[in-house]
């Protein structure tokens, strides 16, 4: 499972970016951050 979290920290950046380059998608991107952080 711990592998599965790294892969899944790497495809959420590149989702970001894809997102960031979206004009009102900022706002599911900063949605998505918050799992991210309770991972750590």
């Amino acid at each position: 499972m711990k592998c599965t979290l790294a892969g899944s920290r790497r495809f959420g950046a590149e989702v970001l970016q894809a997102l960031n380059a979206q004009p009102g998608v900022q706002v599911f991107a900063v949605a998505a951050r918050p799992p991210t952080t309770a991972e750590r």
